[in-house]
């Protein structure tokens, strides 16, 4: 998983006392937010109503303690308008070769999702990005990167029948239960070995 470096690499989280072991991460990102403020955004989603506060914010000062790092992707702001969603997300930090890709297609998934629990169409994503990075030790991978040709493939994306937000909320299920990506057909290229820097 994406923060087992953090989980287990990171000294400070290693010494800290909510600590619960290998792999624990603690409370970050969603797990940082009270159940009943991020259900609240995703009934109001659900039942298409936008009362200018649909926001997740994972960016809870008060946790920092209690989980292995701080959120890079804080903030979501959903609006429903005539129909459709849009999103601005905002993201304090990136890790452009390990973490761009993981958000960027996140922030494409949320809106999708929040489209279909409101029963909308899909409008705009707007990635906000700060402190944008690439790590030394990315150099030779990033060159390599920037050689590759681009490959036209012809996906769709989908969402997954989802009536109720309790079907997200109320579930162990992984992020990537709820859709499918078709057309893909294995078309890819070799993978760059960037090495996630906790």
């Amino acid at each position: 998983p994406t923060w087992n470096v953090n989980a287990n690499e990171t000294q400070a989280w290693l010494n800290n006392p909510h600590r619960k072991g290998h792999d624990h991460v603690g409370a970050i990102y969603g797990a940082a937010v009270r159940k009943e403020d991020i259900n609240k955004v995703l009934s109001n989603i659900n039942n298409n109503i936008d009362d200018r506060g649909l926001i997740l914010n994972w960016w809870q000062p008060s946790q920092f303690d209690y989980g292995c790092l701080r959120p890079c992707l804080s903030q979501h702001n959903v609006t429903m308008i005539d129909g459709v969603v849009d999103l601005v997300s905002t993201q304090r930090s990136v890790d452009m070769m390990c973490g761009n890709n993981f958000n960027a297609i996140s922030i494409y998934f949320l809106g999708m999702l929040a489209a279909k629990l409101s029963g909308n169409v899909g409008g705009s994503a707007l990635h906000v990005m700060s402190h944008c990075h690439i790590y030394e030790t990315h150099l030779d991978g990033v060159e390599e990167y920037l050689a590759r040709s681009v490959v036209d493939i012809d996906t769709t994306f989908k969402i997954l029948d989802i009536e109720h937000y309790s079907e997200l909320t109320e579930t162990d299920l992984h992020a990537k239960e709820y859709f499918s990506l078709e057309g893909y057909n294995n078309t890819f290229q070799p993978k760059i070995g960037f090495k996630l820097i906790a």
